[in-house]
Formats: structure tokens, C-alpha cells, sequence
């Protein structure tokens, strides 16, 4: 029971996380910046500390009209073409967001059961 538990969640985990980088890391990331939507290099980007200095770093060293350059997702009206695959690869991505969410709360009413019984037969 306890074997068969960690079985299931190593290959839980490893759905999810091959769910998200195939599904979301891939398909968000060809969108953003593989179509030319969003500049890849922005030192004011909400992401990781690390990142933003890599990218701050990166950014000083551009020429000023490469630096003053807008993402042009922005610059796009509301019903354009891109607008409307980034709003699919968004729901999409919540979907998949839901799917690893649905699996966690699986794994975790999992070992609550098999804590239970091992408490049990105390």
C-alpha cells in the first residue's frame, strides 16, 4: 500500500510536470514570444528576482532603440487573430492548471487514507 502510494505519485508528478512544460511553457511561450507578441527581454517583467537581473543586465547593454521597443501584442486591436489564440492558449492553460490541481487533491486524499490506516494498526 505504502509502495504502490509513492508509485502513483512519482508518475503523478511526473504528468504534471510533463503537462506543463509540453502544454504550458511550450505552447505559452511559441505564442508570446515565438509569434512576436511580447519582448522576450523586460527588467520590469513580474517573474523570478533572478530573471528580471538577467534581463535588466541584458537590457542595459542594447542599443536605445532596442530598448524603447513596446510589445506588440498591445499595439494588436481586441479582436485581432492573436488576441483570440492567446485567449484559447490562456483557457487552455487553466485547463491544464485545473487537470495537475485535480490530481494533487487525488494525492492528497491519498495519503490522508493510507496515514489513517497506518495509524490504524497502531
Amino acid at each position: 500500500s505504502i509502495i504502490r502510494f509513492y508509485e502513483d505519485m512519482e508518475r503523478t508528478e511526473l504528468v504534471i510536470r510533463s503537462n506543463n512544460a509540453a502544454f504550458l511553457d511550450g505552447l505559452l511561450s511559441d505564442i508570446y514570444y515565438g509569434e512576436g507578441l511580447l519582448l522576450p527581454l523586460n527588467p520590469n517583467d513580474a517573474g523570478a528576482t533572478a530573471t528580471n537581473t538577467a534581463n535588466t543586465n541584458i537590457f542595459e547593454n542594447l542599443p536605445a532603440d532596442v530598448r524603447t521597443l513596446q510589445d506588440p501584442l498591445w499595439q494588436l486591436g481586441s479582436d485581432s487573430r492573436e488576441w483570440q489564440r492567446l485567449r484559447v492558449a490562456v483557457l487552455y492553460a487553466a485547463s491544464i492548471h485545473g487537470i495537475g490541481a485535480v490530481l494533487a487533491e487525488d494525492l492528497l486524499n491519498s495519503a490522508t487514507s493510507l496515514a489513517d490506516a497506518v495509524r490504524s494498526r497502531k
